[in-house]
């Protein structure tokens, strides 16, 4: 259904004439058209899901696990360290392409074709990874993930973390920072044309006393604390917060017959701004909140205020409270706001996400203990005829290892480095091209032998067998734990220290 609606949803001419095309000059019905097509294609997928518990029981962890994958990812890759630039990139819908394909058909405007405006605006994020990653726009780039949210009156925007390979010193350097972003009006004479830009996309208002009503104002104050006050040189706060420079240099700028000046200019990077012509801000940072900020848009679910009345009777015999199970596809359903823009984007199959570089997933288990999924129907002969040998991406892993001296210099967890898993073979081969990063799924401390398996899996090179696992100074221990013991992992407080720093890479309380 949605790629039906994918395809209906395009405009195809001949001789420069509309053949194709579903309520191109229907204005905001259109609007409607689309969210009304995005709601049955998302409740075809929940009557999946409401149809299918047992199937979608086996992934849910899996899942869960996914939604923090880059963090967990960061953490590895990048050393621990925190991002270095936070981006806010927003649609403009007075872009040039968006204007020229409008004129096509006369008398539309940018709000009664969303679908162009997410086509727009996601070749226009496209080409803003390549300039940040490819092309190295602020440096080698270690890392770059990104979450798209959609505002309530239809544009969308991009959150940018960017993890730079840089030194973490050079990169708190002031001098550094004023190199890369700025917060001041360009000189009107010198750079007209970022001037211009400036002035369209960075300057926020006016509020305050210019204008009381502006949407930031909170209880007589501008939420994002414009205007900032004066400064002659950047700096960082005690708290890690950057303070940009603002000089106090005579520039002004007209904005909705209000005069502002370099205290209300946000952050910005002049380059980029003048290339994409948008609202793109720039911040440096230095804190992990940053990186449960994106995902916390993901989770926060939708903005909305439900409040109903229950009664909830006790059950005598039994000494509990009977209540109702809760059912999550209806909790979902419920005050769902769907935008025409959103409703685009997820039509066309738009990632919402983005990852660099990606991760290869690794399961473990303990010796003959792999996972075997099958239906509650099926004979167990035909379940042991169609599982075999049941090899995994762990029991290969120590098979490679016999067969190949340069893969032993390698932990399970660094193995998606230099070898691909091929799914169908069920076999790791070299690897010829691209790069990946493992990560082994997380483990309860209380589970026992499975998360003493993976403390060693992460830290073992070249096992050939799960008693090279537990083979510590040739002496080959009974359990995982005793392995551990031996190693130091267990020592003292070190086994919750490390539980607590891999719960830190996920955890968003």
């Amino acid at each position: 259904m949605r790629e039906y609606y994918s395809y209906r949803f395009q405009e195809r001419r001949k001789n420069g004439k509309l053949i194709d095309g579903i309520c191109v000059l229907c204005g905001r019905l259109r609007q409607q058209y689309m969210c009304d097509a995005f709601t049955c294609v998302e409740e075809t997928r929940l009557d999946y899901v409401r149809h299918n518990q047992k199937t979608i029981e086996k992934y849910s962890c899996v899942a869960l696990t996914d939604f923090f994958l880059p963090v967990k990812r960061v953490r590895l890759y990048v050393d621990g360290r925190s991002a270095d630039l936070f981006i806010t990139f927003t649609c403009n819908p007075k872009w040039e392409e968006v204007s020229e394909f409008l004129k096509a058909i006369p008398g539309q405007r940018p709000e009664d074709r969303p679908d162009i405006l997410a086509r727009v605006f996601k070749i226009k994020l496209d080409e803003l990874i390549v300039d940040l990653t490819k092309r190295a726009f602020f440096g080698e780039t270690l890392a770059v993930i990104y979450t798209v949210e959609f505002q309530k009156r239809g544009l969308p925007h991009a959150h940018i973390c960017l993890f730079l390979n840089v030194p973490k010193v050079k990169c708190d350097d002031p001098s550094e920072i004023d190199k890369i972003i700025s917060a001041e009006l360009p000189d009107k004479t010198e750079d007209p044309i970022g001037y211009e830009a400036v002035v369209q996309f960075m300057l926020h208002g006016p509020c305050g006393e210019a204008r009381s009503s502006s949407p930031c104002m909170v209880d007589g104050k501008c939420s994002k604390y414009y205007p900032r006050d004066f400064c002659s040189h950047t700096s960082v706060s005690d708290d890690g917060y950057p303070v940009y420079r603002r000089r106090k240099d005579g520039k002004e700028a007209k904005k909705n017959n209000h005069t502002l000046d370099n205290r209300f200019v946000v952050p910005h990077n002049i380059d980029l701004l003048v290339k994409y012509q948008a609202h793109l801000n720039v911040e440096w940072c230095n804190k992990h909140r940053s990186v449960k900020y994106l995902f916390k848009y993901m989770s926060k679910g939708p903005d909305m205020a439900h409040a109903s009345l229950h009664e909830v009777r006790p059950d005598i015999n039994e000494g509990n409270m009977n209540e109702q199970p809760v059912d999550e596809i209806e909790t979902y359903l419920k005050c769902r706001y769907v935008s025409a823009s959103e409703a685009s984007w997820r039509i066309f199959a738009f990632e919402i996400q983005f990852k660099q570089p990606p991760v290869q997933r690794l399961p473990y288990h303990l010796e003959s203990e792999q996972d075997v999924f099958f239906e509650d129907y099926e004979a167990p002969d035909d379940v042991l005829e169609r599982v075999g040998d049941a090899k995994t991406t762990l029991t290969e892993w120590m098979v490679t290892n016999q067969k190949h001296e340069d893969a032993c210099l390698l932990t399970y967890a660094e193995f998606p480095t230099k070898w691909v898993w091929d799914k169908d073979g069920k076999i790791w081969t070299r690897r010829k091209k691209g790069f990946k990063i493992g990560r082994i799924y997380f483990a309860n401390p209380n589970s026992g032998e499975p998360y003493y398996l993976r403390l060693l899996l992460n830290i073992v090179k070249g096992a050939k067998c799960f008693a090279d696992i537990r083979t510590v100074d040739k002496v080959v221990h009974p359990t995982y734990k005793s392995a551990c013991n031996a190693l130091g992992l267990l020592d003292g407080d070190e086994e919750w220290h490390v539980a607590l720093n891999e719960t830190a890479t996920w955890a968003t309380a």
